[in-house]
């Protein structure tokens, strides 16, 4: 804020402590190929900042312990963890704890990729995840920092990768259920914490990749998702999809990068007080990049660009619509620190 005004310098620390074992001499791998564990502390100060890191979270203490294991084509990864925060034990913060438990399954199954069907769908590898998490905090502290937090968020998921010398294409759905216990608070008789719904999501994505040449590439996603809140009976529906191009027209010359995105929201509230809406939104970006030079030395390398955007929104409930563009040319200096 300033030398010599506003408040005080403060003072604070941070730091990060890991012990890391695998199988080995010393550790059997008892009935797998091989095993890794990971222990981990980490605690970020209240009052610690970096400029390396300015969104690291402070007043943090993380907890974690990760395994991994090997059996022929199967990889198993496990992790506990939990998060801890008010480490200097201000009475005017809430003490509050995370606890999350995540277990994730990849399998690599042996095929002939020039046998049929995989020399058509590509290579496959299959995966599978579960992850539990569980938020509280003091029941004494909901008075005093105006909120209640008292929740359980299960997740599951199951994706299919399949891998091609040019293309590669995914598939995976996710299933997501929150249950909130939390309880409203009042202050001098006035409801200012309300619980919030129960909900429920699931989501599917689907991802294409294409390689047509070596410098060009070609990737597009479509995602399709069900909201429901389920104390208040409101659902909300979303699909999108986008594309993303990357060619190198020039090697080391001129490349191009383009990006377009469509997705359409639509809610429909239980509540026929209430309508419900779609709103349409959209946008793209296209970059084209000169390089003069290369970084050489102490000489700066020299790329010259014109880029623009387009972005979109209309919503029917409320018969508006918002468009924004723009229109860029500049240019950046690259400096290759390893040569000195």
């Amino acid at each position: 804020d300033g030398l010599g005004r506003g408040e005080d310098e403060q003072d604070d620390t941070s730091h990060d402590l890991q012990a890391q074992f695998s199988s080995g001499q010393w550790f059997p791998a008892g009935p797998f190929d091989q095993w890794n564990l990971t222990l981990q502390r980490r605690e970020v100060g209240l009052d610690f900042f970096t400029l390396g890191n300015l969104s690291l979270p402070g007043d943090l203490r993380l907890d974690r312990l990760n395994w991994q294991g090997y059996l022929g084509n199967l990889q198993l990864d496990a992790e506990l963890a939990r998060e801890t925060n008010n480490l200097d034990d201000q009475d005017q913060v809430a003490d509050q704890i995370a606890d999350r438990r995540v277990l994730n399954l990849y399998y690599y199954p042996t095929v002939d990729g020039e046998a049929l069907p995989w020399r058509l769908l590509g290579l496959p590898s299959l995966n599978a995840g579960y992850s539990d998490t569980r938020r509280r905090q003091d029941e004494e502290d909901a008075q005093r920092v105006g909120f209640d937090l008292d929740d359980r968020t299960r997740e599951s998921l199951f994706g299919a990768s399949f891998y091609h010398a040019r293309w590669n294409w995914s598939v995976q759905h996710t299933v997501q259920g929150t249950d909130d216990r939390s309880q409203a608070v009042e202050q001098n008789g006035y409801l200012i914490y309300e619980p919030p719904s129960d909900q429920r999501n699931r989501f599917t994505t689907l991802q294409v990749g294409y390689m047509p040449l070596d410098s060009l590439s070609l990737s597009t996603s479509w995602q399709w998702n069900k909201l429901q809140e389920t104390d208040d009976d409101n659902v909300y529906r979303g699909i999108s999809r986008g594309l993303d191009l990357a060619w190198q027209i020039v090697p080391e010359r001129w490349r191009l990068n383009a990006s377009y995105y469509r997705g359409r929201d639509t809610s429909h509230l239980g509540d026929t007080d209430f309508l419900g809406d779609s709103v349409l939104q959209q946008s793209a970006h296209l970059q084209l990049t000169w390089t003069v030079a290369q970084p050489d030395g102490l000489s700066p390398g020299l790329d010259w660009f014109l880029k623009g955007s387009y972005a979109q929104q209309d919503s029917r409930l409320y018969d508006q619509a918002q468009e924004d563009w723009q229109l860029l040319l500049g240019f950046d200096l690259r400096w290759d620190t390893h040569n000195y």
